[in-house]
């Protein structure tokens, strides 16, 4: 096997790897979405929307556009649960969810989201954790 060939196999099967991680934490958070309620349920939403948007969810490094649409979905489900129970942080980490999914496909949108989770944390002087 070529030098190019073991590469392209490591790369793969890491990749495997990762996305089976992915979904099980993924499927995990489903799991325990119908026992909650209020700010819970707004906050694993948002768990949720992060798995799907980011290929290792403990961190903000790396970012993957794989599943945009998953994310963005489960962070608009969670801005209306925020708002309707008037959860500030909530609302303004789904608006910046939605504004880091947003903007990978169009910067303008991507902007608009993000600028209403900051004028939001100001508003509201909400800390982010």
């Amino acid at each position: 096997m070529t030098f190019v060939k073991q590469i392209l196999l490591l790369i793969s099967q890491t990749f495997c790897i990762v996305c089976f991680a992915q979904t099980e934490t993924i499927d995990s958070l489903k799991k325990g979405l119908p026992l909650l309620h209020n700010n819970q349920k707004v906050d694993y939403l948002l768990k949720i929307s992060f798995a799907f948007g980011h290929v290792n969810n403990d961190t903000d490094d790396i970012f993957a556009p794989l599943n945009c649409d998953s994310a963005t979905f489960y962070a608009s489900i969670a801005l209306k649960e925020a708002e309707k129970i008037t959860y500030q942080k909530g609302i303004a980490n789904a608006y910046e969810n939605l504004g880091e999914m947003a903007s990978y496909y169009n910067f303008r949108d991507g902007e608009k989201y993000l600028r209403q989770a900051v004028l939001h944390i100001i508003k509201f002087r909400i800390r982010q954790t």
